[in-house]
């Protein structure tokens, strides 16, 4: 993902993907497929105190799958020093949109793993980090490290390119 500026400058760059592994998800799609089938019952047998019932059942699974399948992670870096999380994080409750420190601050992306499987850590040069993906195979969360530090390093290069040059003075402007 590039965004280019009215005179072709890099002003954003970052990496989308989708985190949910699909065995994690079968649970959801199992139990909203009973639900319905249920439901079907239910209205075949003209039973609607009992598809009130169920219409949570039927409804939440799906809605929970919408959510997930509709909103890939999305980490995005500009040249103001921004990034961008316009999906959320992982473990937050609320989407936390923007992080609340610059990519200057950024020392490394790198792959971590966990007891459910492998994700992605951004680490700080302060020592703090920050989980940007979690319960990944490792080859997509090596890929996600992967693409991220590419991204990340476009944009200080293209950032360190495009800073005006040091103006050579004829005399020294300070001295008297």
């Amino acid at each position: 993902m590039r965004t280019l500026g009215e005179m072709g400058e890099l002003v954003g760059i970052g990496y989308r993907w989708d985190q949910d592994r699909m065995e994690d998800l079968v649970g959801f799609y199992t139990m909203a497929v009973m639900a319905s089938l249920m439901g079907v019952l239910c209205v075949l047998k003209r039973e609607t105190d009992t598809l009130i019932l169920l219409a949570p059942f039927i409804a939440i699974p799906f809605g929970v799958l919408y959510g997930k399948l509709s909103r890939p992670r999305t980490v995005i870096f500009t040249r103001e020093g921004d990034i961008l999380t316009p999906n959320g994080i992982p473990r937050f409750l609320l989407p936390v949109r923007k992080l609340s420190y610059s990519h200057n601050a950024i020392a490394s992306i790198e792959l971590t793993t966990d007891c459910k499987g492998y994700g992605v850590m951004l680490f700080k040069k302060d020592g703090f980090c920050s989980l940007l993906a979690e319960n990944m195979h490792k080859p997509d969360a090596r890929a996600v490290a992967v693409q991220l530090t590419i991204a990340l390093q476009e944009l200080r290069d293209g950032m360190a390119n495009a800073s005006p040059s040091r103006v050579a003075y004829e005399s020294d402007p300070w001295a008297e």
